[in-house]
């Protein structure tokens, strides 16, 4: 079986019915107008956001925001919501 890496790879249609809608928080650059803002083409914007103070936020490499929430110590996280 080729690897789905391949080109011309088939996954026999599987995967088409399965498709998923949810929603997306960004935070970083990801956001409007920054560097990888283009990677949301398509995605509908649905307003800028606040989370509750449950999260802990670190940079990776100094370049994306990691987070994860915390029991305590949190902080809010503002960011955006994608459809």
């Amino acid at each position: 079986m080729p690897s789905p890496y391949e080109e011309g790879f088939q996954c026999g249609g599987r995967l088409k019915e399965k498709a998923v809608e949810f929603d997306l928080f960004v935070n970083g650059t990801l956001m409007q107008d920054l560097e990888l803002h283009a990677n949301l083409d398509g995605s509908e914007f649905l307003g800028a956001v606040v989370t509750e103070p449950i999260y802990r936020i670190y940079s990776i490499d100094d370049l994306h925001p990691g987070m994860f929430e915390v029991s305590e110590g949190g902080v809010s996280v503002k960011g955006e919501l994608y459809s």
